[in-house]
């Protein structure tokens, strides 16, 4: 097995995992720290992939309204952050320690994750969400896999994610978060906005008044972005 579950449990009922802490292995042998928060397998599930320096936690607000809405989420450290540190005989202490390797690899943190829930609840309820190079990550894993995907702040390169070609490929209906401060983050999403309307693609775009990646929830107007990201969700 590619994985390994520690402190999961199984819940009769219509609750399959809830607010479980599972480590997966990936297979180049980096422990993955996850929080694994499904009620009901019905409902769709979040998967949520946090930005560069970031951890599995900055989702907490967010969460805390799925949790309202009755919806679930699944959040991973990538490697190098939050508490997955170890890869192998390798300790990771600092994000800044990562190679150009260990980026591209963030994909394998997110197929130990995938892999783990989507044996437990339908594929087709897996909705991922992605914050700055997590959204990249996203974008590169989920493209062919899911019917929703929600970007927030992506970029044309980052880590050397370059997601622009697979929004002509995707079947899947996006959401694009970002705001008019993000320079970088704003241009990319122009350009990827253009892409999906010269491919007659499905997406809608939420602007911000400023930050950048799960910031935006930050703003005055950040419970709002929540709500718009949730009706899309649901809808």
């Amino acid at each position: 097995m590619n994985f390994i579950v520690l402190f999961l449990f199984f819940i009769s009922g219509p609750f399959l995992l809830s607010g479980e802490k599972t480590i997966l292995r990936t297979t180049d042998g980096c422990e993955i720290s996850a929080h694994i928060n499904i009620k009901d397998k019905t409902y769709p599930t979040l998967f949520e992939v946090h930005g560069l320096g970031s951890s599995k936690e900055e989702w907490d607000k967010f969460n805390n309204r799925l949790e309202k809405e009755k919806l679930n989420y699944v959040s991973l450290d990538l490697r190098g952050h939050g508490e997955s540190k170890k890869c192998g005989d390798r300790t990771i202490k600092d994000y800044k320690e990562l190679t150009k390797t260990d980026l591209i690899n963030f994909l394998k943190d997110i197929d130990a994750v995938y892999k783990s829930i989507s044996q437990k609840i339908p594929a087709k309820n897996i909705i991922p969400i992605g914050a700055s190079i997590g959204a990249n990550a996203v974008m590169e894993y989920f493209y062919k896999k899911s019917l929703k995907i929600v970007l927030m702040s992506s970029g044309i390169n980052y880590g050397g994610f370059e997601p622009a070609e697979l929004f002509k490929k995707t079947k899947a209906k996006i959401l694009f978060t970002v705001s008019e401060t993000d320079v970088y983050s704003f241009n990319s999403t122009r350009v990827f906005v253009q892409i999906c309307e010269k491919s007659k693609k499905k997406y809608k775009l939420i602007l911000s008044q400023n930050g950048h990646g799960v910031r935006i929830f930050d703003n005055e107007n950040g419970d709002e972005y929540i709500k718009e990201i949730i009706d899309w969700i649901k809808n």
